[in-house]
């Protein structure tokens, strides 16, 4: 059986540079939640130097600190995009 990803990572150019951006998959139905900057990530994490990661396997670490750290599906503080779309 294949194992499933449980994020997937990607850059967005912005005015000051290109920034990464990891966006979290939901375990159990496998539905695509809000993207997050793997800087804000950092921050959250208590991870000190403020420099932008350039490197996409430094944002993988990041992505995956986070979830080790129950950052991002914790008490249902993520809302998927579908769900968000409906709300309009």
């Amino acid at each position: 059986m294949a194992k499933r990803r449980k994020f997937y990572l990607y850059q967005r150019q912005k005015r000051r540079g290109k920034y990464w951006y990891v966006c979290f998959l939901d375990p159990q139905t496998g539905r695509q939640g809000t993207a997050k900057s793997i800087d804000v990530l950092k921050e959250r994490l208590g991870l000190g130097d403020n420099e932008a990661t350039t490197n996409r396997d430094d944002a993988a670490i990041i992505a995956n600190k986070a979830l080790e750290a129950g950052i991002v599906f914790s008490g249902g503080a993520e809302e998927l995009f579908s769900s968000y779309c409906l709300r309009f």
